[in-house]
């Protein structure tokens, strides 16, 4: 399901069901903007993921950041990458 209140916000929900009567729903959003874009997505099973890409002249700049919070002893996890060449 995709749903889009606006030009730059993007909403969607994903259910999945495996052959072993198990189901993981996923929500999430994407907003853009003028130098890039954030994603966020959070599951039933209490995974959150974010991605932040900011578009600088050539320069694309991703952050990412993973938690579980079923796990909230394990650390976050946190990403940086840097392409030359990116644009939207």
């Amino acid at each position: 399901m995709v749903g889009r209140p606006s030009k730059r916000l993007n909403l969607f929900a994903e259910l999945k069901a495996g052959p072993d009567s198990k189901t993981d729903f996923l929500a999430g959003f994407r907003a853009k903007f003028l130098e890039g874009m954030i994603t966020g997505t959070l599951t039933s099973s209490g995974k959150a993921t974010s991605v932040y890409k900011r578009f600088i002249e050539m320069l694309e700049v991703t952050l990412t950041g993973q938690m579980d919070f079923s796990k909230p002893m394990q650390p976050v996890q946190f990403g940086l990458s840097v392409q030359l060449g990116g644009g939207m």
